[in-house]
């Protein structure tokens, strides 16, 4: 069940607006009276925030606030944008996945005011061994 199945099933009443990613609730924090919607929801980010109150947080959050009890893998409670910075590395890694020789050896010697265990525990600067 989404959100927005969600709260017709709860009866509570939302607006779209003109952004297709976002809708405007009532505010749930019981702080002030809405007599109209101030919450806005993203249902991309899962992220809400009250203009009037001042009342934000993320999905979970939201759920209680309606008395909504869930549980969510932690990947999707990750903020949204460390979540899409993730799929973008993953798509790197698959992408540029290089595999460094089996002879390398590791540039031992300090580089440009960067001391030399710097770069062992980075394994930046490797070579392949010469005879």
């Amino acid at each position: 069940m989404d959100l927005q199945e969600l709260l017709d099933h709860r009866g509570i009443e939302y607006r779209k607006t003109n952004n297709p990613t976002e809708i405007l609730i009532a505010c749930t924090s019981g702080e002030h009276i809405d007599k109209s919607p101030s919450l806005s929801y993203n249902l991309e980010k899962n992220m809400f925030h009250c203009w009037s109150c001042n009342f934000s947080g993320g999905i979970t959050k939201f759920m209680k606030s309606i008395g909504e009890t869930v549980h969510i893998d932690v990947d999707s409670k990750q903020p949204y944008k460390i979540k899409k910075l993730k799929e973008k590395l993953q798509a790197v890694i698959e992408v540029d996945s290089l595999k460094l020789p089996e002879s390398r050896i590791l540039f031992d010697e300090d580089f440009r005011d960067i001391n030399s265990k710097t770069l062992k525990e980075f394994r930046t600067f490797t070579t392949d061994e010469m005879n």
